[in-house]
């Protein structure tokens, strides 16, 4: 089935799509948790936007996960606790709720690797269950680029995500 917009509807499809890819290129120069959830709030409204307006399924998926994220940026930066069931699929899985949690939390460090590493755990979790991440995918990629993120496959193996997957289990 394929949903056909409207020339005003696509106009406004591609001003969303164009917000979207600043917000992401914003997000390799954020350099702090307000700023994080401040950019993470206007991506979740925007990819929001664009699923209503298409109905397309990876806008969806985009959607849901920018949402979880978005939620996880907001707790971190104003340290309240997380709204837990926006993506209840992924959230029931033990490693990741420890992963989410630790995402959230200000006490824990978190520079731009660890958080590169942690948004690609969310991908391969959210990936194994067929929701779509294209958009975290390019989260986790532009934090990557963050001066504070680079060498991320160097740190891979210190356990940057601060969370034993077996320990979680």
């Amino acid at each position: 089935m394929t949903t056909h917009l409207s020339p005003d509807a696509s106009a406004q499809d591609l001003d969303l799509g164009d917000l979207v890819d600043g917000l992401v290129t914003a997000m390799e120069h954020s350099d702090n948790d307000l700023e994080d959830a401040q950019l993470l709030a206007e991506l979740a409204d925007a990819t929001r936007e664009r699923a209503d307006l298409n109905r397309a399924a990876d806008d969806v998926d985009d959607a849901r996960v920018i949402a979880l994220l978005a939620d996880v940026a907001d707790a971190r930066a104003y340290g309240r606790p997380r709204k837990t069931g926006l993506l209840p699929e992924l959230e029931q899985r033990p490693y990741l709720q420890a992963v989410l949690t630790r995402m959230a939390s200000p006490a824990d460090d978190q520079p731009g690797w660890v958080l590169a590493l942690r948004l690609n755990a969310v991908v391969d979790h959210a990936l194994d269950l067929g929701i779509g991440t294209r958009l975290a995918e390019r989260l986790a990629l532009a934090v990557s680029r963050r001066p504070d993120g680079e060498n991320a496959a160097e740190h891979e193996e210190a356990d940057g995500i601060g969370v034993d997957e077996l320990d979680a289990a």
